[in-house]
């Protein structure tokens, strides 16, 4: 009998990241067990949260009131023109002083190597660092130093990390997408140029990653401003449908631990499915 362990692999997307917690609230509401995730950048924050056991409920109330602005202070530096210390200042509030292997469920977050182009997979190490380095947009907020390397947004290398739920004991992985139907916003100013810029050149990429996925959910948030939270709640109503049609299909998957005799009768998109909306 094969065991399906559900991992859930949570995509970069800035302020649109608060449509993870309506897929993970239209998740938790219908039972499905998350077996481990992974994030990059804001799907690392959420992603954290989550793995510490921080009631779905307050991770929406959080992502409803915060913004960019409340994460990023201004610092005179040749290397970035904001830091995020705040982020981990949320995360140590919300979850402590903790160390990533302490999650209760098993987790992973994806930063960059700025210098060597490497991705780098943390499954241990302080929680809030790794995740502050994976959320570092380069050019926006200063890399952050761990070991001696400055690392910066995962997104460059692995927007939505698939590879590293194998990783972690899943054999059924799910990709939340956030830049389905990617539009950019005009710039207004030279933040929103080097967002956009970002934005622009991991977008090609993604698309080829999330392949890998047995099960892809490609959340059109065109519309919703991704430096600014002011779309938040449009953006958690879109998370939250896309994630019902994911509980959905997910039902199946969890009720059943198939043989590879069973496996041939149920339908083929059980084992291999593309939600967009």
């Amino acid at each position: 009998m094969i065991e399906k362990k559900i991992g859930l692999a949570l995509g970069g997307g800035a302020a649109r990241g608060s449509a993870h917690v309506g897929v993970l609230q239209a998740l938790d509401e219908h039972g499905i067990h998350i077996h481990c995730l992974s994030g990059t950048s804001i799907g690392a924050f959420v992603a954290a949260l989550y793995a510490f056991k921080v009631p779905v409920k307050e991770i929406r109330g959080l992502a409803e009131k915060l913004s960019w602005r409340d994460v990023s202070e201004f610092t005179f530096s040749k290397l970035g023109l904001f830091k995020n210390e705040e982020i981990g200042n949320i995360l140590r509030k919300y979850c402590g002083d903790v160390n990533i292997e302490d999650s209760p469920i098993p987790f992973a977050v994806v930063a960059a190597n700025i210098r060597t182009g490497e991705k780098v997979v943390f499954k241990e190490g302080n929680l809030a660092k790794c995740v502050m380095a994976s959320s570092a947009i380069p050019g926006i907020f200063i890399p952050v130093e761990i070991d001696g390397e400055l690392l910066v947004d995962g997104a460059l290398v692995e927007n939505v990390p698939i590879d590293v739920l194998k990783s972690l004991g899943s054999n059924y992985t799910v990709a939340v997408n956030l830049h389905n139907a990617a539009t950019y916003d005009r710039p207004k100013s030279i933040v929103d140029m080097v967002g956009n810029a970002f934005f622009i050149a991991i977008d090609a990429k993604t698309n080829l990653q999330l392949e890998e996925a047995n099960l892809r959910l490609d959340i059109n948030l065109s519309g919703c401003a991704r430096l600014d939270n002011e779309h938040s709640l449009i953006c958690i109503q879109k998370g939250y449908a896309a994630g019902l049609l994911a509980a959905k299909k997910l039902k199946p998957v969890q009720s059943h631990s198939l043989t590879s005799f069973a496996r041939s009768f149920f339908p083929k998109d059980v084992d291999q499915k593309h939600i967009s909306m």
